[in-house]
């Protein structure tokens, strides 16, 4: 079982969670909530903007303050933490009432 890539990959994935990030996630507002579960469920900024009735740019400023919050740096971390936490708490992100 030590070769098997999905135990791998796995070990790889929860290596990369950042406890500080994980418990910023209560941070989030309930709309930052919902972009960063769309972001983790592979949406594009246009497909959130359509799903949430925004504008792209709102949801641009969104994943801005998700990365600020999360303390991420760059777009590929906040798509690849919110794919994680995706996989990992299986959720709606419903995770406080704010």
């Amino acid at each position: 079982m030590k070769d098997d890539p999905m135990i791998n990959a796995l070990h790889q994935l929860n290596s990369a969670l950042n406890p500080e990030s994980i418990s910023n996630i209560s941070l989030l507002t309930n709309r930052e909530q919902e972009v960063f579960a769309l972001i983790g469920n592979r949406q594009t900024t246009i497909e959130i903007a359509t799903m949430l009735g925004l504008s792209p740019s709102t949801v641009e400023t969104h994943r801005k303050n998700i990365r600020r919050k999360l303390k991420l740096r760059g777009k590929g971390k906040l798509f690849e933490y919110a794919l994680l936490a995706n996989l990992f708490f299986s959720q709606d992100f419903k995770l406080d009432d704010k």
